[in-house]
């Protein structure tokens, strides 16, 4: 079936469906990008009820992102819905002082919330190109985790675990990777995250082991 897009789409939309999400059968939730008719790399929600897929909607970035924020996901498992109507997604998007950053957006009761910021660590330069946010997993809702990468002062891509708490998300929580490690590298990262129970997650991805040689890792809260 055809998805209808919002009413602000270019007629080349160049659309591109990430991540979806189902709560139950004929209820269903799927996040992606689109281009306006301004042009704009945009984020777009569409939303299955009883078994039928509404008309998308416009993802709000957050305050001081670009008029072109050009919006990405990254397709892993970037969207989860702890609820019928409640879901929580996150990915890439680029501010106005073109500086590529996370972000987290929430659907409550329905409704989409405007994305905030992912808050990266104090020393961090920002998510770069191959950065934000990768992974989601939420217990309930309001109380999720998400698995990202940025930028630290040194210029070296690192990984990161997010947590909201109580419809909060708080600042990004650097990972410490495998002995002698100093970056998971521009192709590495979190990308899968999964939280059972409230406080218990184990997440998976990639890291930079040599020049040129990346290998797997996981690590899981105590």
């Amino acid at each position: 079936a055809p998805l209808s897009l919002p009413g602000n789409a270019n007629a080349f939309a160049g659309v591109t469906l990430a991540s979806v999400a189902c709560t139950k059968p004929g209820r269903c939730t799927a996040i992606g990008s689109y281009e306006t008719v301004s042009g704009a790399l945009q984020g777009l929600a569409a939303s299955q009820s009883s078994g039928r897929w509404d008309r998308a909607v416009e993802l709000q970035m957050p305050v001081g992102a670009q008029t072109n924020p050009h919006v990405f996901f990254y397709g892993f498992a970037d969207v989860a819905c702890p609820g019928v109507s409640d879901c929580s997604a996150g990915g890439l998007y680029r501010d106005s002082a073109g500086k590529f950053q996370g972000f987290f957006v929430n659907e409550r009761h329905g409704t989409w919330q405007s994305a905030t910021e992912l808050q990266l660590p104090s020393t961090s330069l920002m998510a770069g190109h191959n950065g934000g946010v990768v992974s989601v997993s939420c217990v309930s809702v309001g109380n999720c985790s998400g698995g990202a990468a940025y930028l630290d002062a040194a210029g070296n891509y690192q990984a990161s675990i997010v947590n909201e708490v109580g419809g909060v998300w708080r600042n990004a929580t650097k990972l410490a990777l495998p002995a002698g490690a100093v970056s998971v590298g521009v192709d590495g990262g979190v990308y899968g995250l999964i939280c059972p129970t409230r406080g218990e997650c184990t997440a998976v991805g990639s890291y930079l082991k040599g020049a040129s040689t990346y290998e797997g890792f996981t690590v899981s809260t105590k």
